[in-house]
């Protein structure tokens, strides 16, 4: 019997290679990172901040907010994950979570999220204030959107 491949060649393409490489060397540092914050952890306090931010950032939201950003501080939290979809701000809003994020001892991440989530305008400047950015496939992360001005009410 005859073989089309060359001995040691993979019938995978080497984009998809080196894909699942870097996907699997991905997993494997969050594994490690992980385990060993789980090994670090202390039992009476906790571990990771997560705040929801969902819909437009107004005053209310940005309060919420800023207090969490305080009280993970105050309370020596490890991390702080700001989960974003937000189509922006009204008024001062991001300002102020901004203002927070760059005051804050505790690292915080911005995690644009889940797939088909915004962080746009106010939103986009939270996420660019925040130690570190991450975004779920298919998100739209930037200074501004564009609109269906076809939709827009007359």
């Amino acid at each position: 019997m005859v073989s089309s491949r060359v001995r040691g060649q993979s019938a995978m393409p080497a984009h998809r290679r080196r894909r699942r490489a870097l996907a699997a060397l991905c997993l494997l540092t969050g594994l490690v990172l992980m385990t060993a914050s789980l090994a670090l952890a202390d039992a009476d306090g906790p571990l990771v901040e997560v705040v929801e931010v969902d819909g437009v950032i107004d005053r209310t939201l940005a309060g919420y907010v800023v207090d969490v950003l305080e009280r993970a501080n105050a309370a020596g939290a490890e991390v702080v994950v700001l989960e974003l979809d937000t189509p922006g701000a009204l008024g001062p809003g991001a300002s102020a979570v901004v203002d927070a994020i760059e005051a804050s001892t505790v690292p915080v991440v911005a995690w644009v999220g889940p797939p088909g989530a915004w962080a746009v305008g106010g939103g986009f400047a939270v996420a660019q204030a925040a130690h570190l950015v991450g975004a779920a496939p298919g998100t739209l992360l930037g200074a501004a959107a564009t609109l269906d001005l076809a939709a827009a009410p007359d």
